[in-house]
């Protein structure tokens, strides 16, 4: 446990899946009572053997697919929910929409660019996308962060209305 929570930190790692088998991840997660900072990193898996079977086990039963999955819709919902707080108290650190959203990217504003992966597709299919990605590639440019919002889940869905936002490292006025 003392190993894992260097390295973790060394290599700044957010995820560690451990599989084990019989009782061994119960019994583990147990001794990491004492180590809740690593604890909350772990996600545990039983599996059926142990060594390059178990990995494989893990890996075929779609494992490492759902905890990334998981966490990415975390994180969607987390900066939708700040978007849509921002936008309900008339914040002057988001904006919204391609002209604004536009303006905010040439300032240097932006922190984190949000891009519906709906409005995505509806652009390429329209044939008009060339304005959307230059938007994202010079927000990229500028230090943002750009989130492609998956509409999969419901925080998504609403947000695939807006199609694109941003949340600003200060306001443009």
């Amino acid at each position: 446990a003392k190993m894992l929570e260097e390295i973790s930190e060394a290599q700044k790692v957010e995820k560690i899946i451990l599989g084990g088998v019989g009782f061994f991840t119960e019994n583990f997660e147990k001794y990491l009572e004492k180590f809740q900072k690593l604890k909350k990193k772990i996600f545990f898996v039983k599996i059926s053997s142990s060594g390059k079977p178990g990995i494989n086990e893990i890996i075929k039963r779609g494992e490492v697919d759902k905890i990334v999955k998981g966490s990415r819709v975390q994180e969607e919902t987390h900066l939708i929910e700040k978007f849509f707080a921002e936008v309900s108290k008339s914040s002057q650190f988001v904006v919204y929409g391609s002209e604004d959203v536009r303006r905010a990217v040439e300032f240097g504003a932006v922190d984190t660019l949000l891009v519906s992966d709906y409005a995505i597709t509806q652009r390429k299919e329209a044939g008009t996308f060339e304005e959307f990605g230059s938007l994202m590639a010079d927000a990229e440019k500028s230090g943002a962060k750009v989130m492609i919002i998956s509409e999969e889940h419901e925080s998504g869905e609403r947000f695939s209305k807006i199609e694109i936002a941003a949340l600003l490292r200060f306001p443009i006025g």
